[in-house]
Order: structure tokens, then C-alpha cells, then sequence
């Protein structure tokens, strides 16, 4: 069973700057086939006099996932990686936030790229012998701690 090449590019966006809901220099990225993701806090912790246990958050949850792909277009993936090399690793993203059920803006810079196994199936692009799609191929998104996050829209519970 072949995993189908991902084509829906509307999941998540990611860009330079933010004017509003809008990214600029946008770029859509696929829905992954993996979406891990985690709400993050820092405390203090200790105990009192008393012994009794006391926490303090320190700073707001910070929202951390990986990007994974089953099988992504050739083209896709390197437009996704050129993007970041002439953009830069810190951008805007807007996502669907799947532990609280927001639509949200806010800054996040990209973490390492998983290892993308290139395919046995080659296309000849410009001359050279080029895979035609890459398998496991992903990347760390990690939430930068800026305050400034937008909620697009809430869905409804």
C-alpha cells in the first residue's frame, strides 16, 4: 500500500510578519500525517516552612510540535526548506492549536530538520537525476515565548 503524496497545503501558514490575521510572505505548509504537540510550562518549585509543596508558574505555557510528513512532493519539500533559508528560522505561524481549540498567531522559530529519506523514484529536473518524493521528513517547531499571540478564531465547544 502506497502512502499518497500530501497535497493539501492549506493546514498551516507560516510567515515573516503579521499585519492583523494576515502573515505576510506567507508560505502554506501541508497537513502532516503526525502532529505531536505539547503545552509547556517553566515554575518554581519548592517547599515552605511548613513543608508543604508550593509551584509558580513562571512566564505562560509554551506551545511546542513536530511537523511529519509520510510522503511529500520533491518540490514541496525543498520550497518549504528554501523558505526558511531565505526567510529565516524565526517566523509567524498560524495554526490550529489542538490543545486548546484556537486558531492562533504568534512567533516560533524552527527547530532541526528530521531526516528525509529520499525515494527510489527519480525525475529528471534541469538535467539531474532528482527523487521524486521524500518519505519521514519533518521538523521541530518550538514557541519562542513572546506574548504577543492573536486568536483567530475559537471553536466552539
Amino acid at each position: 500500500m502506497h502512502t499518497p503524496i500530501n497535497t493539501r497545503t492549506d493546514y498551516i501558514e507560516i510567515g515573516t510578519s503579521v499585519s492583523g490575521t494576515t502573515l505576510q510572505n506567507a508560505l502554506l505548509i501541508p497537513a502532516p500525517i503526525s502532529v505531536p504537540a505539547s503545552d509547556e510550562f517553566s515554575a518554581e518549585a519548592g517547599r515552605n516552612a511548613n513543608n508543604v509543596m508550593t509551584i509558580q508558574e513562571v512566564g505562560r505555557t509554551q506551545y511546542t510540535t513536530s511537523l511529519r510528513f509520510g510522503k511529500l512532493a520533491n518540490t514541496k519539500w525543498w520550497e518549504i526548506n528554501r523558505w526558511f533559508r531565505t526567510h529565516g528560522y524565526v517566523f509567524y505561524m498560524k495554526y490550529f492549536s489542538h490543545t486548546d481549540g484556537y486558531v492562533k498567531i504568534h512567533k516560533f522559530y524552527r527547530g532541526n530538520i528530521e531526516k528525509a529519506t529520499p525515494s527510489a523514484e527519480q525525475e529528471i529536473r534541469n538535467g539531474y537525476s532528482v527523487p521524486k518524493y521524500y518519505t519521514g521528513c519533518g521538523f521541530n517547531i518550538i514557541d519562542m515565548g513572546d506574548d504577543d499571540i492573536t486568536i483567530v478564531q475559537e471553536i466552539t465547544i
